[in-house]
């Protein structure tokens, strides 16, 4: 199997693409991931395969289909004996991307078939085209302009509109959402605060979050806190204290350990790498 596998590092705490690539299967091989964390589009050049999520029933997808392998869920897919699928792939993350693409059928159905003649399609195309060009400013900036492009094609031309999509149920999430990404450098963003404001109970709001995204609520405004460090340790020169301090972390020393909990790296030595 022919595999390649890219990261890449354009700053942005809304909509980020963590990495991208692509696989020339052979016959009868497999994938299986237990937690991505990332939304992860694949769009298939050619052959065939089947996809299963969280246990579900397979589909049969072919050339010309994307599909989804949503965060936080077990997922499992195959190339065809006969025809096994080439493919290439984007992986997504950041604060917006549950938002955007709950908004579309293939967060439900896992999939779209035929997307060769849509917009969707035609902006993926574009996107993963340069994305393997040399990067540069000019670059960066196509690539988030291409990234909310598609989607907004996701959202318009494969719009959710059936009735189990549950209205309410998205509204409150999408309340909390903005809330906390409005407040959540404030030492006083806490579950407590965002349920009152919300006039809903803890168990309500954990519920919302690990059924929408897999992830706590404290987990979120945690993920919100260190991508947003990030950028301010690529960008600006302040202090790691005064970071902390921005952030809402109760000092320095909390704020070191959970970064590098999440990163793997120290906030100066992820600093000196991005350098």
């Amino acid at each position: 199997m022919n595999y390649s596998y890219n990261y890449i590092n354009v700053p942005s705490t809304e909509c980020r693409i963590q990495s991208f690539g692509k696989r020339n299967c052979n016959s009868n091989s497999f994938y299986t991931e237990q937690e991505s964390s990332s939304f992860i589009l694949c769009y298939i050049k050619s052959g065939k395969g089947t996809l299963s999520v969280s246990n579900h029933q397979a589909y049969m997808l072919s050339t010309g289909d994307l599909f989804l392998l949503p965060r936080k869920s077990p997922y499992f897919y195959q190339a065809d004996l006969k025809n096994p699928w080439s493919y290439n792939w984007i992986a997504f993350s950041g604060i917006k991307i549950y938002t955007m693409i709950s908004n579309s059928i293939i967060f439900s159905k896992k999939y779209l078939h035929d997307i060769t003649k849509s917009e969707t399609g035609d902006t993926y195309q574009k996107l993963f085209s340069l994305l393997n060009q040399p990067s540069s400013l000019s670059n960066e900036a196509m690539i988030e302009s291409l990234s909310y492009l598609l989607f907004y094609f996701l959202m318009t031309e494969y719009a959710d509109t059936s009735e189990n999509h549950n209205r309410d149920y998205k509204l409150k999430f999408n309340l909390a959402v903005n809330y906390i990404e409005q407040n959540f450098t404030e030492k006083e963003c806490s579950i407590n605060t965002i349920c009152n404001h919300l006039k809903i109970s803890r168990s309500y709001l954990y519920t919302l979050f690990l059924n929408k995204i897999g992830l706590s609520p404290r987990a979120f405004i945690k993920e919100l806190r260190i991508n947003e460090a990030k950028k301010k340790l690529c960008n600006t020169n302040i202090s790691i204290g005064q970071i902390a301090e921005e952030l809402g972390f109760s000092n320095q020393f909390n704020f070191s350990r959970s970064f590098k909990r999440s990163t793997k790296m120290s906030p100066k030595a992820y600093q000196k790498s991005m350098k």
